[in-house]
């Protein structure tokens, strides 16, 4: 077995295809800004009629989430996830 460092960084593959596609529609919106306009408004009202629901759903589950560790068994920050805090030193 070979001692093989992970190279850490960027992977192309996932980074470059979503910065192309940025880049196309910066470039189209600047080009045509009348039409670029059209479909922005096109997309925004699509979204907001037909997807508005999802986001009322998504912020009532984000609600009961929050009273869930405000109020439930991580509430008292005894929680597996939080590390145990070190005493803090006296001031004189």
């Amino acid at each position: 077995m070979k001692n093989e460092k992970k190279k850490s960084g960027i992977e192309p593959k996932v980074f470059f295809p979503p910065l192309i596609i940025v880049g196309i529609l910066c470039w189209l919106t600047v080009r045509d800004l009348d039409a670029a306009n059209v479909v922005i408004n096109a997309v925004f009202s699509y979204v907001t009629n037909v997807w508005g629901w999802a986001f009322e759903w998504y912020m009532v589950v984000m609600l009961f989430g929050w009273f869930w560790l405000v109020f439930g068994p991580y509430a008292n920050g005894s929680g597996w996830f939080l590390a145990p805090m070190a005493p803090m030193p006296k001031r004189d």
